[in-house]
């Protein structure tokens, strides 16, 4: 008996440390899941104006739990950049932007 109290003594001890590593694991993910969908939509964007020879379009998606709003975004030195900022409830938010040539 008292060896069984000391086995679950030390699984509960394990948990309280590996809890909390999984949780900061999975939000890792979360976030660069939702970086590399804005990155997507910026290159799609990019590669969309440069084949049309258009300006880029502003637009806001909404992609799951996340709100992804794109725009251009230009410069003191006359250079533009597309930008895609997304929020996401447990990602946060962030900003990902590219050069238009």
């Amino acid at each position: 008996m008292a060896e069984m109290l000391l086995s679950l003594a030390a699984l509960g001890i394990a948990a309280l440390f590996l809890i909390p590593a999984i949780s900061f694991i999975w939000e890792k993910g979360e976030r660069a899941s939702v970086e590399k969908n804005s990155r997507q939509m910026m290159y799609t964007e990019l590669i969309r104006s440069a084949a049309e020879g258009a300006d880029p379009i502003s637009i806001t998606e909404k992609i799951g739990g996340t709100v992804y709003k794109l725009y251009i975004k230009s410069n003191g030195d006359g250079s533009r950049e597309v930008c895609v900022t997304y929020e996401h409830p447990a990602a946060g938010t962030g900003t990902v932007c590219g050069y238009l040539e």
